[in-house]
């Protein structure tokens, strides 16, 4: 009951918002690109709007910390300026993460994904397992995996990011491996493309010839190269793999592609969040003799290998 009275409010938050203030609507609109809007609505119908009327209270709110608090207090218990670039804020959960003051809002909505409303994350026993975090972005999955014992290995593309990551960890005492390159079949250099003037959870390596974002909309965003290695390498370093975590806008299509079945059967688990069509890599993954369950809407593609190793499906 909470819960429903919490997203009416934040609805009816948005609407008056969009009434009385619609450059912020557009705003809103131009940040994600009418392609990122359209998906929003489908997956936001597929799931009854469960916490679509908190991220547009969020998109909507001015960029003062109390505004921003304000649409965000039901995950964040306070927001303050850290420094010149950076809010610090302080989790409901726990943890304390910087983010960006000028992305501040797209930062925040990934938070609360993390730590308040993806229920998947405590599903798995980490403790004491790798974990690949492929899609590091501002450090958020570092941080969970590693405050529960797991030993992260983290891939991000962004050196902006990559930065904000590395600091994240450091302030709650996390020793992930954040890694500036991002996955994909093989090492090279490629562009990765941004929504808007700075890179965000949105942002999306381009791989040539492959079409492997079908969500996001990135004309005039900004553009950067950036180095990508292949997951197959990662694995020949790594050896066997607990988890792969996997929300890279796109990458996880080639990344997959390009790994032989022994190569995929190194990792135990796989959460995959896809960015086109689920069905090629669940098909890839039921071919190297993983149960995968079919996606729900909202959720990733979730994948467990088949042998006498593992104890059941989500622990070691």
């Amino acid at each position: 009951m909470a819960g429903a009275r919490r997203q009416v409010n934040a609805l009816a938050r948005a609407v008056v918002q969009a009434l009385t203030h619609p450059k912020l609507a557009v705003a809103a609109v131009r940040q994600r690109g009418l392609r990122g809007m359209w998906s929003w609505l489908r997956r936001s119908f597929k799931t009854g709007f469960a916490h679509q009327a908190e991220y547009a209270a969020l998109l909507l709110a001015r960029d003062t910390p109390h505004d921003l608090l304000q649409a965000c207090s039901w995950f964040a218990a306070a927001i303050a300026p850290a420094d010149a670039e950076t809010y610090l804020v302080h989790l409901r959960a726990g943890p304390r993460l910087y983010v960006r003051r000028a992305s501040a809002k797209s930062d925040l909505w990934l938070l609360s994904v993390t730590f308040h409303t993806t229920q998947w994350l405590a599903e798995y026993e980490v403790h004491g397992q790798t974990v690949l975090d492929i899609g590091a972005n501002l450090g958020d999955t570092a941080v969970y995996f590693g405050l529960r014992g797991a030993r992260v290995i983290s891939f991000e593309p962004s050196p902006i990011l990559v930065a904000l990551a590395r600091r994240n960890c450091a302030l709650n005492g996390v020793a992930a491996d954040i890694r500036a390159c991002g996955i994909g079949d093989c090492r090279r250099s490629l562009w990765l493309r941004s929504t808007g003037r700075l890179a965000d959870a949105a942002s999306s390596v381009e791989f040539p010839d492959v079409h492997t974002n079908e969500r996001t909309e990135f004309a005039g965003g900004a553009r950067e190269v950036v180095e990508v290695v292949g997951l197959g390498e990662v694995l020949a370093e790594t050896g066997e793999v607990f988890l792969a975590k996997i929300n890279c806008e796109g990458c996880e299509y080639p990344a997959l592609a390009s790994l032989s079945r022994d190569q995929l059967r190194l990792v135990r688990h796989y959460a995959i969040d896809c960015h086109a069509d689920p069905e090629v890599i669940a098909a890839r993954l039921r071919e190297a003799g993983f149960d995968v369950q079919k996606p729900k809407p909202g959720l990733p593609l979730f994948a467990d290998r088949r042998d006498d190793e593992v104890a059941g499906p989500r622990s070691g």
